[in-house]
C-alpha cells in the first residue's frame, strides 16, 4: 500500500473513531435523542379524543365506562411525557393533559359519590381549559360531524371554565389586598367587635353571588377565627361593604373565595 494510501486510509479510521466516541460520549450525559413529537402528539390527541368518545357512547354513567374512555386517551398521549418538543408551551400543555388524565382516573378510586362528582367537574373544566390552550397553540382537527361537535363542546366549556378561573383569580387578588378596620362598640362591655370594609369589583364581570372566608390569624401564625362574607348581584365596578363579628384578637386576615358566579 502506498504512503498516501495509508495515510487515507489512518484518516479514515480516525474520523469514525471521533464520531463513534461523540455518539457514546452524548448517550453517556443523555443526550440521545434530537427529533421532536410535536405533530405526531397532535395526531395522538385527537386520535385518542375519537377513541375516548367511542368508548363514552358504548356504556355511560358505570366506573367500568368512566374507566375505559379515560384509558383510552392515555393509550395515546401517554408516551410523549418524557418527548421532546420543538415548541416549549405545547410541551408545558400536552403535560398538563397527560397529568390531568391521570388525575381523573385517580378520582374513580371515590366513584359513586358527592365528593367524586364535585372532583370530576372541576377536572373537566380543568381538562377542557387545557385543551383550549393546545388548540390556540394548533387546532385541534378531529373527523366527522359529531365528532367535531363534540371537540365544539368540550372548547367551548373550556373557554367559560377559563373565563371563571381568570375572574376568580382577580376577585382573589382584590380580597387579599382587602383591609378590614375595626368599628367603635356600642357598649364598652360589649365582647363582640365588629369590623368592615367597602371592596370594589374590578374584576371585569359582573357576579351574581359569591361567599368567601376570612381566617382571622394571631400574631403566632395561629387561626384563631373563620368567618365569612358574601354577596349577591355585585356588578362590576360596583363597590360593597362586608363585615364580619369577633370576639377573637387577631393580627392579620387571610381571605380565600369558596364560590363564585360570575355572569
Amino acid at each position: 500500500m502506498s504512503k498516501k494510501k495509508t495515510v487515507w486510509a489512518v484518516s479514515i479510521v480516525s474520523i469514525i473513531v471521533v464520531a463513534l466516541v461523540a455518539f457514546l460520549s452524548f448517550k453517556a450525559f443523555g443526550i440521545t435523542e434530537s427529533k421532536t413529537y410535536d405533530q405526531q402528539f397532535m395526531t395522538s390527541l385527537e386520535k385518542g379524543l375519537e377513541k375516548r368518545w367511542t368508548e363514552a357512547n358504548k356504556d355511560k354513567d358505570t366506573k367500568a365506562s368512566y374507566k375505559k374512555s379515560i384509558q383510552a386517551e392515555l393509550d395515546n398521549v401517554e408516551k410523549y411525557k418524557d418527548k421532546n418538543f420543538k415548541n416549549s408551551k405545547l410541551q408545558e400543555q400536552a403535560i398538563a393533559y397527560i397529568n390531568v388524565l391521570n388525575e381523573s382516573k385517580d378520582e374513580l378510586d371515590i366513584f359513586g359519590s358527592d365528593e367524586f362528582y364535585e372532583k370530576w367537574d372541576k377536572t373537566y373544566d380543568d381538562r377542557t381549559s387545557i385543551l383550549v390552550k393546545i388548540n390556540k397553540i394548533q387546532k385541534i382537527k378531529v373527523s366527522g360531524d359529531k365528532n367535531k361537535s363534540q371537540l365544539d363542546e368540550l372548547l367551548g366549556n373550556g373557554k367559560s371554565a377559563t373565563k371563571k378561573t381568570n375572574s376568580t383569580d382577580k376577585l382573589n387578588s382584590i380580597l387579599k389586598e382587602t383591609s378590614f378596620e375595626a368599628q367603635p362598640k356600642d357598649y364598652e362591655d360589649d365582647t363582640f367587635t365588629t369590623y368592615r370594609a367597602a371592596v370594589k369589583n374590578t374584576t371585569g364581570a359582573d357576579i351574581s353571588d359569591f361567599t368567601a372566608t376570612v381566617k382571622l390569624v394571631n400574631n403566632d401564625g395561629v387561626v384563631v377565627d373563620s368567618q365569612y362574607i358574601d354577596s349577591e348581584e355585585w356588578l362590576q365596578n360596583e363597590t360593597s361593604q362586608f363585615e364580619f363579628m369577633t370576639d377573637k384578637d387577631f393580627s392579620k386576615t387571610e381571605i380565600r373565595v369558596t364560590y363564585a358566579d360570575f355572569k
